[in-house]
Order: C-alpha cells, then sequence, then structure tokens
C-alpha cells in the first residue's frame, strides 16, 4: 500500500465525456456507517482482519484504510484507492468482502454510504 495519502496523489483534468475520469486514472471511494454501540469492539476487529485480508490479496488495491470517528467512535469510514476500475469491481466480488459484509451486516445501527471521490486539482 503507498503511505502518501490523497494529497500525494496525481492531479487530473476530469474528461469532459460524462464528466468520467480516463480509465487508467485510480478511483477513490469512501464509505461511511455507524454500528450499534454495543458492537463498536467486535466492529473493530472485524475491520482489522477486513484490512489485513485486502492488503494480503488485492494487488489491485493501492490504498484501504479505515478510520474510527473520534467524536463518535460507533461511526467509521474507509478510503479506498483502486489502481484501475476493474480492480475495484474485482474488490466487491471477492469472498472476503462477502465475508466483512455478512459479519458487519447485524453490527450496523446506520448502513454503509459510498462515495466516488477525487482529488480536487
Amino acid at each position: 500500500m503507498g503511505r502518501n495519502g490523497p494529497f500525494g496523489e496525481a492531479r487530473w483534468t476530469v474528461s469532459k465525456r460524462a464528466g468520467r475520469l480516463p480509465e487508467n486514472v485510480k478511483t477513490h471511494k469512501l464509505a461511511t456507517y455507524r454500528v450499534k454501540k454495543d458492537a463498536v469492539e467486535k466492529a473493530r476487529a472485524t475491520v482489522a482482519a477486513f484490512v489485513d485480508e485486502v492488503g494480503r490479496k488485492e494487488g489491485g488495491t493501492a490504498r484501504y484504510e479505515v478510520w474510527q470517528h473520534v467524536d463518535d467512535p460507533a461511526r467509521f469510514t474507509h478510503y479506498m484507492i483502486f489502481n484501475t476500475p476493474a480492480a475495484d469491481k474485482y474488490h466487491a466480488t471477492t469472498a472476503w468482502v462477502k465475508k466483512f459484509n455478512d459479519t458487519m451486516a447485524p453490527l450496523y445501527e446506520t448502513p454503509p454510504v459510498s462515495s466516488e471521490v477525487r482529488p480536487v486539482p
């Protein structure tokens, strides 16, 4: 995984075609959710194991981090950078993502809301 964070990533100009980025540009995503207060520790353990598995098994994932909110410890945000759109699609279909989703589903107070994001040039 890269260690330079979102501000160290290359900048680009957005393609005018339907507002889409060129295929060779990394895909950045955020996903935020809230777990039940009594599920915070189980969520932390599940997230830690999941991030480790993503790091070991997904060569197309440039970065996968999960942040726990200081002002609301039951809230988590995943920050993902995929090297290609194909790597993003691969990630979504893996057995470890399915296992993570199945384990986390009963813990959610608010289910994940995902967004594709990009750095501001």
